[in-house]
């Protein structure tokens, strides 16, 4: 086994992990830090909260992540856990254009393509 077949096949379980992680510390900071967060639990939980991820710029959850609120670790671990399939296709785009399998890294590149157009345009539209 190659290492870029190592790297593959432990993508999601290191990606899925560190999603974990990071949640949990955002979690930990909502229930143990009283005031840590701008939102109160029930703003969050609430089904009409104001607090809405398409609305949040990735500059103020780095804001966000700075001040220890625990909503922008939360949204942090959500986006590694979003990235991280994206990752794995990307990195067997590479694994399969270095063993020339011309066809697996046309149709792995237009899944890529795919996942990207939904996940950063598609949201435009909707």
């Amino acid at each position: 086994m190659t290492d870029l077949e190592y790297i593959i096949g432990n993508t999601l379980r290191i990606g899925v992990i560190a999603s974990i992680i990071v949640i949990l510390a955002g979690l930990t900071l909502l229930l143990l830090v009283p005031g840590a967060s701008r939102y109160s639990l029930t703003a969050i939980a609430s089904p009409t909260s104001k607090l809405n991820s398409s609305l949040i710029r990735f500059s103020s959850m780095l804001n966000g992540l700075e001040s220890l609120d625990g909503v922008y670790f939360i949204m942090l671990g959500l986006a590694i856990l979003i990235a991280t399939p994206v990752a794995r296709v990307l990195l067997s785009v590479f694994w399969f254009f270095q063993k020339r399998n011309r066809i697996y890294t046309l149709i792995t590149a237009i899944v890529l393509i795919n996942m990207l157009v939904a996940i950063f345009v598609i949201p435009l539209f909707i």
